[in-house]
């Protein structure tokens, strides 16, 4: 039983994946190094404890209204 279904579209997601990935590390890198070159963290993502992610949260409400 063969339908005669092409199989060169499944072929082509894995390198296009891949691409995709090493975009994102291209640009996760570039981002660690403007922060350490700056000394302003861009597009790095900061840990904060919980105190402080609900005065930031609060803060955010507040501007809205």
């Amino acid at each position: 039983m063969d339908i005669a279904l092409p199989i060169w579209p499944a072929k082509l997601m894995a390198p296009l994946a891949f691409g995709v990935l090493c975009l994102r590390l291209c640009l996760q890198v570039w981002a660690y190094a403007r922060a350490i070159v700056t000394g302003r963290p861009i597009a790095v993502p900061l840990i904060a404890d919980a105190a402080t992610q609900a005065r930031m949260e609060a803060e955010q409400v507040k501007e809205q209204d």
